[in-house]
């Protein structure tokens, strides 16, 4: 996975955890017949214009609750994967560029935090000048979560250790 499609996918997770209160919001809208009389006069109001939407039938909930519980679980579960799958997949393909990367210098040329922490050590991204073998530079982002002792080895214009994939130039810090 790029590592680039990380940060889109966490985005998007945080979106879909959002929304998801706009179902779970209307299973309880699906039952008002059982909050009284009010309730009832309201199932009554919106029966005129969509009909059998909010009317429980028997033992069953009504429409709106069944397709509300649904789309809340289903968002729930993609949001879970979205924001802590990718991350995960995006740390199994450093691991592989770690392994089998070529080696290489690179200049930090910014340093900026998430706002994610990990032990309460901040997840930093870092925007790289990577130097190859053979002299060309190419420009890399990545992430690393970075103890507070070792901040002061991560400023913007410092030299540090890298590995990058030669085909997709993704890249990571060494330690």
């Amino acid at each position: 996975m790029k590592s680039e499609l990380v940060p889109i996918f966490r985005k998007i997770g945080s979106a879909l955890f959002i929304l998801m209160w706009v179902p779970f919001t209307c299973v309880f809208v699906g039952m008002a017949e059982e909050f009284g009389s009010a309730g009832v006069r309201f199932v009554q109001f919106v029966d005129r214009f969509l009909p059998g939407l909010l009317t429980a039938r028997g033992a069953d909930p009504s429409l709106l609750t069944q397709i509300s519980v649904t789309m809340t679980f289903g968002m729930m579960f993609l949001s879970m994967a979205l924001t802590f799958g990718a991350p995960l997949l995006g740390g199994l393909r450093g691991r592989k560029v770690l392994k089998s990367g070529r080696a290489a210098t690179a200049r930090i040329a910014s340093v900026n935090n998430t706002g994610t922490y990990v032990n309460n050590q901040p997840l930093v991204r870092f925007v790289l000048e990577v130097q190859r073998d053979d002299g060309s530079p190419f420009q890399a982002e990545t992430e690393k979560i970075v103890g507070m002792t070792q901040l002061a080895q991560f400023q913007q214009g410092a030299m540090i250790n890298v590995r990058y994939d030669q085909d997709t130039l993704e890249t990571v810090i060494s330690d």
